[in-house]
């Protein structure tokens, strides 16, 4: 009976090893298996944060691209005046470019996934136009036909010279103290100017009211930068 007994502990010690290994293989296996699954998903994980990373390195350069390329347009049209005059000979040929390069970065921004500064391009956008306006009067009237031509001419160049008070990003520098200079200097011109139109009943009637015109769009830039200067105080 003992015998018996023995041969059925050593039996069962036998299938209980083999099952224990069984059992200690398939951990090992699960284990195996695991370690190999993380190695294969690791690195998607991993690609997928690079991505992330990556799309914002390109969307913080694009940015600072543009940003960069608007800055330096507005740079390059300031560039053609200063608060004496507006060089539109100079500029006249180069508008067609100029043009261009201010639809590419139009372009470029409303396919950003950020916005770019909305003062500067919008003050990109006026300061070009103005000085397209600008060009195609002054290239016309060149005061060779009487004053009131002359007169045109000086206040539509001085609507150009006043928007180029601003910095390039379409600011006030509050620190520049030669503004408030020039604010007074366009504002004595600009009464001198309408007095000398208003005693010259020669002027045609059309030219009158675009001097009148001009000098009212002039005399609004002037308030607004005025305006800032003051708050700067």
């Amino acid at each position: 009976m003992n015998d018996i007994m023995d041969y059925l502990f050593v039996d069962i010690q036998i299938h209980a090893m083999k099952f224990s290994q069984a059992v200690l293989m398939t951990h090992l296996f699960t284990l195996l298996w695991a370690a190999t699954r993380g190695q294969d998903t690791l690195p998607q994980s991993g690609s997928t944060i690079s991505k992330a990373t990556r799309n914002r390195g390109i969307v913080q350069r694009n940015y600072q691209e543009i940003t960069k390329n608007l800055t330096t347009l507005v740079a390059d049209l300031k560039s053609y005046t200063d608060d004496k005059a507006f060089e539109y000979r100079v500029f006249l040929p180069r508008i067609t470019g100029i043009r261009e390069k201010l639809a590419d970065i139009e372009f470029a921004a409303e396919n950003l996934q950020r916005q770019i500064n909305p003062i500067q391009l919008n003050f990109a956008r006026r300061l070009f136009s103005t000085m397209v306006y600008a060009a195609d009067k002054m290239k016309r009237y060149t005061g060779k036909r009487g004053h009131g031509e002359a007169l045109v001419y000086k206040v539509v160049e001085l609507n150009v010279r006043i928007l180029a008070l601003r910095n390039t990003k379409g600011m006030v520098d509050c620190w520049d103290n030669s503004i408030p200079e020039a604010i007074l200097r366009f504002e004595d011109t600009l009464t001198t100017w309408k007095e000398y139109m208003n005693g010259k009943n020669s002027t045609p009637p059309g030219m009158v009211q675009l001097f009148e015109v001009q000098s009212e769009n002039a005399r609004r830039k002037l308030e607004r930068v005025t305006t800032i200067v003051l708050e700067c105080n």
